[in-house]
C-alpha cells in the first residue's frame, strides 16, 4: 500500500521524516513473528522503479529450480550486506509459501468414471476465478467470473460438498477422488528475459552512492555459480546504460565554450587560458563534497555542468582585460598581471554575491532539501575553487599559452 506524509509543514522533528517512519515500519518485522514488512521511498525517477533503491535480477538460466535459485541469492545477499557502502538487502522469491497440492487419485477416477477434464473444471470453477465473458455495466465492460462463494472456498475440507458427474451419471464427490499434500513453495515466480529469476533490491548506506552500490554488486555478483547471472532493472539500469552520458556531456559543455570563444576572440589559442582554469572550480566542489560527506549524485553532476560556465566567466573577465592591454603594446606578463590588479576585486565581489546567493540551498529543510544541497555544495565549492585558484593562476596560463604573441602584436 502507499502511504501518503502529512505535509512537511506539519511535520517536525527527526522522527517525523519519511527515512524515520520507513525505520519504524521495518521494525514490525522484528515485533511480530513470521511478519515481513518493507518500507521504502518513492524512486528518483518515477515508472522506472517501484522500490527505489538498486534493483536488478539474478537469472537461473540452465536449472530451473525456484528453491536453488532462492538459496544462491540469499548466499549472494550476504555476501552484499557485509559492505559498508549496503544498508540492507532483500529479494522478492520466496519458496517457503504455504502451499496445498489437490491431485486427482487416477486409479479412483477410473474406478468411479469420472473424466478428468470434468474433474479439473470442477475444480477450477469452485476454488479459482475462472473468467467467463464480459457484460456491459453502466457503459462500462465488466468481466464475469466463475467461482464458489467465499464460505465454500476458504477451506480444502469443502472438497466433500464439490461433486463431479461419473459417465454413469451418478455425482461423485471431488474428496474421494483426490490426493490432498501440504508443503511449501513459491508464492510469485518471476521471470526476467525470459528466465526465471529472482529480483534483488539493495539500499544503500549513509554517504553512499548508488554508483557505489552497484560497483558493490558487480564485484559479488561475478562470484554466482555457473548458469546463473545477474541484469540491471529500473533506475539502475537506467544509471548504468548512460554512465558515459554525463562524461559526453561533459566533454560537449568544453567543446562548446572553447568554440564560442574561439569565434568571439577569432584565435584558437586564447580560449585554451580559459579551459585551463576549470579544473580549480571542479576541484574546490570535489573538496566541498569530500569535507560535507554528500553524495556524488545526478543534482551534484548537473552542478558541475553550471560550474562550467560560472569558471569560465571569471577568467573571461581577466583574459579580456590582459588581451586588450596587450594590444596596445604591453607585453604578455605585464598584460596578465595589469589584468589581474584591476579586476581581482571585481571578481571577488561578484563571486562572493553569487556564493551568498546559493546559501539558501545548503541550509535548505523542506521536501526536496536533499536535492538542493547537493546543488549547493557542488556550486559554492566550484566558485570557492575558481576564485582562489583558478583567478590566481589564470596571469601565468595567460603568459603560457600567448607569450608566443608578444613580437606580434606591437607591430599590428
Amino acid at each position: 500500500m502507499s502511504v501518503i506524509l502529512k505535509d512537511w509543514t506539519e511535520r517536525g522533528g527527526v522522527q517525523q521524516t519519511a527515512n524515520s517512519v520507513i525505520h519504524q515500519i521495518e521494525t514490525l518485522s522484528r515485533r511480530f513473528h513470521g511478519m515481513t514488512a518493507r518500507a521504502y521511498n518513492q524512486p528518483p525517477i518515477r515508472g522506472l522503479s517501484t522500490t527505489g533503491g538498486v534493483e536488478f535480477y539474478v537469472e537461473d538460466r540452465v536449472v530451473g529450480d525456484p528453491a536453488k535459485l532462492e538459496e544462491i541469492c540469499n548466499q549472494l545477499i550476504k555476501r552484499l550486506q557485509s559492505h559498508r557502502e549496503i544498508a540492507d538487502a532483500y529479494q522478492t522469491l520466496n519458496t517457503h509459501s504455504l502451499q496445498i497440492t489437490v491431485e486427482p487419485d487416477i486409479d479412483r477416477a477410473k474406478y468411479y468414471g469420472v473424466n478428468l477434464q470434468n474433474y479439473y473444471n470442477a475444480l477450477q470453477a469452485t476454488y479459482t476465478n475462472t473468467p467467463v465473458n464480459f457484460a456491459y455495466i453502466m457503459q462500462d465492460q465488466s468481466w464475469v467470473y466463475l467461482q464458489a462463494d467465499a464460505p465454500y472456498r476458504m477451506s480444502i475440507s469443502n472438497l466433500d460438498n464439490v461433486y463431479v458427474k461419473s459417465s454413469n451419471n451418478s455425482m461423485v464427490p471431488l474428496a474421494a477422488i483426490s490426493t490432498v499434500t501440504s508443503g511449501t513453495a513459491a508464492k510469485v515466480i518471476q521471470h526476467f528475459n525470459g528466465y526465471l529469476a529472482s529480483r534483488i533490491i539493495v539500499k544503500p548506506a549513509s554517504k553512499y552512492s548508488m554508483g557505489d552500490v552497484m560497483n558493490v554488486i558487480t564485484g559479488e555478483a561475478a562470484k554466482l555459480p555457473k548458469g546463473y547471472y545477474y541484469d540491471w532493472f529500473g533506475t539502475s539500469f537506467q544509471q548504468q546504460q548512460s554512465q558515459s552520458n554525463s562524461i559526453l556531456a561533459f566533454v560537449f559543455s568544453l567543446a562548446m565554450i572553447y568554440l564560442v570563444l574561439a569565434a568571439l576572440y577569432e584565435m584558437w589559442r586564447l580560449p585554451v587560458v580559459v579551459l585551463l582554469g576549470v579544473p580549480a572550480a571542479l576541484f574546490g566542489a570535489a573538496i566541498i563534497l569530500l569535507l560535507s560527506g554528500k553524495e556524488n549524485d545526478l543534482y551534484f553532476q548537473i552542478s558541475l555542468i553550471a560550474l562550467l560556465g560560472l569558471a569560465a566567466k571569471n577568467i573571461i573577465l581577466l583574459v579580456e582585460f590582459a588581451l586588450q592591454w596587450m594590444k596596445q603594446g604591453h607585453s604578455v606578463r605585464d598584460s596578465a598581471i595589469h589584468a589581474l590588479r584591476i579586476r581581482f576585486r571585481p571578481i571577488i565581489m561578484t563571486s562572493t554575491t553569487f556564493i551568498a546567493g546559493t546559501i539558501p540551498l545548503v541550509i535548505a529543510n523542506g521536501a526536496g532539501a536533499n536535492a538542493q544541497h547537493s546543488v549547493g555544495f557542488g556550486i559554492i565549492g566550484g566558485m570557492l575553487g575558481s576564485v582562489l585558484i583558478a583567478t590566481l593562476l589564470t596571469p601565468a596560463f595567460f603568459n603560457l599559452v600567448m607569450k608566443k604573441t608578444q613580437k606580434e602584436r606591437p607591430n599590428n
